[in-house]
């Protein structure tokens, strides 16, 4: 039977895929502190002629211990893509566009990483191969990834135990888009007034949608918790029609037996 979003029902998975996603999840969680903090650290010691208003994330590469920004995307874009392969392990990704756009997301901060911005205010000069690589990359990625999250809320909410971690996500999606479209808008007609804050809050935004999703499978892989994920909404256990006949060898039954000749009447209730 298939899920409210056209897609196949949950599969059943076995402990130990249930093991190796959570430890992917751990891993994308570890990434995504690494990279928080990081990021926290060159902010505090920016020193004079950067602003968050004003200045990218990518341009703080050029700031005092601005490495930690590489730093910051690498781990955010490898505990992507460990994410990624847990949730295949949990056969949570039905459709394999979701695949390509958590890719593409998680890859193209990694690439982002290892090919850097030009210095600030080289926009208005005209950028590099290099930076407009890095500039692709990391937009890209900004762009999958609230694309990925919607088409996986619609098969996640089949599930009891991802309906929460659905609505979160959907919300945090739909931010993300809003964002998105005011940066455009900032960076082209608005010429770029205020295009760091607006970053900083799509990068947030972003953040809290893969914290999200690790969280779920954290909760869904906990040891000794009862596996609902695996069933299919419309393939749980069904109550037994109304006037069933008890079953053979019940006490019930060998009463009803015992007590009339007739035939047996509906189940006690």
């Amino acid at each position: 039977m298939d899920t409210e979003d056209g897609g196949p029902p949950f599969a059943a998975h076995t402990a130990r895929e249930r093991r190796r996603a959570r430890l992917l999840a751990r891993i994308a969680a570890g990434g995504i502190a690494v990279s928080v903090l990081a990021v926290v650290l060159v902010h505090l010691t920016a020193g004079p002629g950067y602003s968050i208003l004003d200045n990218v994330m990518s341009e703080f590469v050029y700031s005092p211990n601005g490495t930690l920004i590489a730093l910051a995307m690498f781990t955010m874009g490898l505990g992507s893509l460990a994410l990624l392969l847990g949730l295949h392990l949990l056969r949570l990704i039905h459709r394999p566009l979701v695949t390509v756009l958590l890719a593409v997301w998680g890859g193209g901060l990694v690439i982002a990483s290892v090919i850097p911005a030009d210095p600030p205010g080289s926009v208005q000069t005209g950028l590099t191969l290099t930076a407009e690589i890095h500039r692709w990359a990391s937009t890209g990625g900004f762009i999958c990834l609230p694309l990925a999250a919607l088409m996986m809320t619609g098969q996640l909410r089949a599930s009891p135990d991802w309906r929460l971690t659905a609505g979160r996500m959907r919300g945090l999606a739909l931010c993300a888009a809003a964002i998105l479209l005011l940066m455009a808008l900032v960076n082209w007609p608005g010429g770029r007034v205020m295009i760091g804050l607006v970053q900083r809050v799509l990068l947030a935004i972003e953040a809290g949608l893969v914290t999200v999703l690790v969280i779920g499978v954290l909760r869904a892989t906990r040891p000794g918790r009862r596996d609902r994920v695996a069933t299919p909404p419309a393939a749980g256990r069904l109550d037994p029609p109304r006037d069933a006949a008890p079953a053979a060898g019940s006490e019930e039954c060998g009463a009803g037996s015992a007590g009339s000749s007739g035939p047996a009447g509906p189940a006690p209730r």
